[in-house]
């Protein structure tokens, strides 16, 4: 923490605002290029805005590929399974072994953290950024500073609550209990909420339109509130939330195929892909094919990922979910949700980065209200996303009865959300954990994944901090998860 916590404003802001040219390309910054200080980034609309468009380009590293959050975590639970070589630390995780934290993850989220308090810091009582501008920016900075804590809790535990640029005051900061770290998350995305623009705005801050869902509205705040709530157990507010989200017009189901393109009437939130050439990485990664007419049908390195058994098994005949979001490649099953990984560099994407969507909200309003004893409502719920996912033969994938009990209907939720958001940002391995299903799972899946070469351990619904974190900032030291190296 102490390299993270220790960058000035200065390194900040010309780290994002001198960004690689294809970034510029993808997300249109417009920022000024020359070497400036704070007081200049923050002087006008225009730049202050490049810095909030910047950290919204960069947030997309995170899930970018086969060291992404969304394949690593799918990966660790048992939405995956690996068909060719794989790098070591991806094994760590795969085979639910690692002993020290593989991924940079943790960088990543306290960077952008970093970058958000920073903008809480310069534009509250700014007397030179117009107030609607400023107003939005402050909104995206709550919003992504609660998104990253959101992550940073449900991978590692308890982390510390980082509300500063002041190195001097967080330097020595040890673990937060987790209820002030919720606390705070609900108290970002509340004033978010009131703060977002109901509409999506460009880079200048104006309405979009293009159409682009890059940058957060007030209902991505709902859609992510819904979620805390119910990670929360306050159902009824989770259901609140999710409600505003699924009755708001600009959102609708439509066609399998189309979830995942850029713009989808699904989307509620996504971020461009920042590798030229890519409509996402994830696409590529997951997306079997010939990089040469004579190579072998199947995954290779490139290309090393397959749909798990489990989740293959898990699809109920006639889910087309089963066949327009599993592709087939000589009988290799593979993640289809994105269908096109390239695109010409001179052309505009196609597809982009999913963070958020319609289809959660509905499963998040369903949750809620089968767990706050309003079961057929919760019921309905569910089967309006598997009319979504139905095919054409009479009796596929028939409805749900709205007079089954509330065990059955909690078990259902578990499986739509299985079907529904596999390998979508962890939410599988999320799932069984906050309903304490983790290890019955795990302890099936673990030994098949590794060949037998090791068991599940509960411990491991944690993932370690890193070791170099650990060991350089004093109020860590000593506070490893259990079970993971002290030192």
């Amino acid at each position: 923490m102490k390299s993270i916590y220790r960058t000035g404003i200065f390194l900040v802001a010309m780290a994002m605002l001198t960004a690689a040219p294809s970034c510029k390309k993808l997300v249109d910054p417009e920022a000024a290029q020359e070497k400036i200080g704070a007081e200049t980034v923050w002087g006008n609309d225009k730049t202050a805005a490049s810095v909030l468009t910047r950290l919204l380009a960069e947030m997309s590293w995170i899930s970018e590929s086969t060291n992404g959050y969304p394949i690593n975590m799918a990966l660790a639970a048992d939405d995956l399974k690996v068909g060719a070589y794989i790098s070591a630390s991806t094994q760590q995780l795969y085979f639910n072994t690692n002993m020290s934290d593989p991924t940079q993850w943790w960088g990543y989220w306290y960077n952008y953290i970093y970058y958000t308090n920073d903008a809480v810091e310069q534009l509250t009582g700014s007397t030179v950024i117009s107030p609607a501008v400023r107003q939005y920016l402050l909104g995206e900075a709550r919003f992504v500073r609660a998104f990253c804590y959101f992550y940073l809790l449900n991978t590692y535990g308890e982390v510390p609550l980082v509300l500063t640029t002041d190195w001097t005051k967080t330097i020595n900061m040890g673990r937060t209990p987790a209820a002030e770290i919720w606390a705070q998350i609900i108290t970002d995305l509340k004033e978010a909420k009131s703060l977002l623009s109901k509409d999506y705005l460009h880079s200048n801050m104006t309405v979009s339109t293009a159409g682009d869902r890059y940058r957060p509205n007030k209902a991505a705040a709902s859609a992510l509130l819904a979620r805390v709530y119910l990670y929360m157990k306050d159902y009824e507010n989770a259901e609140k939330e999710a409600t505003e989200v699924i009755s708001n017009p600009a959102y609708s189901f439509i066609d399998l195929n189309g979830v995942f393109l850029k713009n989808s009437k699904e989307t509620i939130w996504q971020l461009p892909a920042m590798t030229p050439g890519l409509n996402s990485q994830d696409g590529s990664a997951f997306i079997l094919r010939k990089a040469y007419p004579t190579d072998p049908q199947g995954p290779t390195s490139s290309t090393p990922f397959l749909a798990s058994d489990y989740l293959m098994a898990a699809f109920e005949t006639g889910d087309l979910r089963a066949t327009k979001w599993i592709g087939d490649s000589a009988g290799f099953k593979f993640i289809n949700k994105y269908k096109y990984p390239f695109v010409d560099a001179s052309k505009p994407n196609v597809e982009a980065i999913m963070m958020m969507r319609l289809g959660e909200q509905y499963l998040i309003r369903a949750e809620a209200r089968i767990r706050n004893n309003k079961v057929s409502d919760g019921i309905a719920d569910l089967n309006a996303l598997r009319t979504r996912a139905r095919g054409g033969n009479p009796g596929d994938l028939p409805d749900l009865s709205t007079g089954m009990g509330q065990p059955a209907a909690e078990t259902a939720v578990e499986h739509e959300r299985q079907v529904e958001l596999f390998t979508e940002w962890g939410h599988r391995w999320f799932d069984l954990k906050r309903n304490n299903r983790l290890d019955a799972i795990m302890t099936v899946v673990t030994p098949v994944k590794n060949g037998n070469t090791g068991q599940w351990q509960p411990f491991r619904q944690l993932f370690p901090l890193p070791a170099g974190e650990v060991a350089n900032a004093p109020g860590l030291r000593g506070h490893q998860n259990p079970g993971y190296p002290q030192n």
